[in-house]
């Protein structure tokens, strides 16, 4: 007998289910998070929370210049600018991961209440 990618995908999937107690979590093809109005959502809302970082730090600099000894302003500017742009792409990405996990457990059946 010659073995099947399906064939294999089949076996894979029974042994999965038969572990999880028959009750097999859904696979979405495509999350709500992949839309672009969502996307352009989570990366608005990552730069907002960067500006504001960016511009508290900047603060912080003026307002305790004797914890930054060493630094210049436009060192302390530079490595802000690079936190901040890991703050655009970390919270993006965390907002997205966050939103697909709650749509897999919304579609799983999770957020139903037998009232």
């Amino acid at each position: 007998m010659k073995l099947t990618r399906e064939f294999i995908r089949e076996l894979i999937n029974e042994e999965v289910s038969r572990m999880a107690g028959g009750k097999r979590k859904k696979v979405l093809k495509e999350s709500i998070a992949d839309m672009a109005k969502y996307q352009d959502a989570f990366e608005e809302m990552a730069m907002k929370v960067s500006e504001m970082f960016y511009d508290d730090m900047m603060k912080l600099f003026q307002e305790e210049p004797e914890a930054f000894e060493g630094y210049s302003r436009e060192d302390w500017d530079q490595q802000v600018v690079y936190a901040q742009q890991e703050i655009d792409t970390g919270v993006a990405t965390a907002i997205a991961q966050e939103l697909e996990k709650i749509e897999m457990q919304l579609h799983d059946g999770q957020y139903f209440d037998e009232r």
